[in-house]
Parts: C-alpha cells; structure tokens; sequence
C-alpha cells in the first residue's frame, strides 16, 4: 500500500488566494413545473395538466387523479378528480380492497389473518 501524501502546502495556498475575493451564489433551481408535481405549460387545454409532457384531463385520468401523479391504484377509477373505488371494493390507505376475502384486509383495512389463516366473509379462519 502506498502512503498517501497530502497536497503542497504552497498548491493550498495558491488555490485559497485564487478563491478570496469571490463569492459563489446558490440559487435553488427546480425543474419546470415542480411545484405543482410535475405539471407545466406546454399548451394544454383548460382543465388539463402536462403531466410528463402529456395534457391529461385530472378530473378522469386514474393514472393522475387530481394531480399529477396522484395514480388510483387496481380496482379504482377516477371521477370528478378523485379516486373511487369497484364495486364490491371498499376503500382503504394503501387502496381498493373486497374485505371478505382478502388476506392482508379481511374485514378492515390493514387488518391481516396470521399465518395458517384465510379470510372468509371478512373473517380471518384456519385454511
């Protein structure tokens, strides 16, 4: 292994006199249509966002629902800018769900039947 050999005193100083006297300003530069997740003005009807350079109507668009981005997720849709759930799906934090039979879901939201079980009629019971 080779020693490491720390750079010259003199190359320091000469690199800290070529800096004194400056000033860097940082400016926070985002990309267009950042603040508004995404969207800018690339000519879109009114109603419509760009979206990844894309007008799209967020009143119907499942993929950006209400905003850019904002996705519905499976057994969803998007009306009047919001997402709705199937029917025989109930709505839930992480999406649409049919509460009476899913695993991970049974019977509520986030509520899930251990290991061995299965959901039945939104009742978590033995396999």
């Amino acid at each position: 292994m080779t020693p490491r050999r720390s750079p010259r005193p003199a190359a320091c100083a000469a690199l800290l006199v070529a800096c004194l006297g400056c000033s860097l300003e940082l400016h926070e530069v985002g990309l267009p249509g950042a603040d508004d997740g995404g969207a800018s003005d690339v000519g879109c009807a009114d109603g419509e966002l760009a979206c990844s350079g894309e007008c799209i109507d967020p009143s119907r668009d499942p993929d950006h629902c209400g905003s850019c981005g904002a996705a519905c997720g499976a057994h969803a849709s998007c009306e009047d800018g919001g997402c709705l759930c199937g029917t025989g799906f109930t709505p839930c934090p992480a999406g649409c769900f049919r509460l009476d039979n899913d695993r991970l879901n049974c019977g509520a939201c986030a509520h899930a039947c251990v290991t061995g079980e299965t959901c039945r009629r939104g009742e978590c019971a033995p396999e």
